[in-house]
């Protein structure tokens, strides 16, 4: 079974998520947890965070910015 953790980078921080090629929301997204990911938490360069918070943001965010990020991967 494939793990898949809710991250988001650090403030200011742009990852790019190599699963899609697109930077990683800034309200964050779930991703197949691998060691690309694990590294990326081990340097500070992305949270933990939950998908709860995740949805939250995409709901709060414009409308068309929301569709946009779910076009581009954004969700995943």
């Amino acid at each position: 079974m494939l793990l898949r953790r809710a991250v988001k980078p650090r403030e200011g921080a742009t990852i790019v998520n190599p699963e899609t090629g697109q930077p990683l929301p800034a309200h964050g997204a779930v991703v197949a947890w691998d060691a690309f990911w694990q590294r990326r938490l081990n340097d500070g360069d992305v949270t933990e965070t939950s998908e709860a918070a995740i949805a939250a943001a995409e709901d709060a965010a414009p409308e068309g910015e929301a569709k946009a990020k779910r076009r581009n991967g954004g969700d995943q």
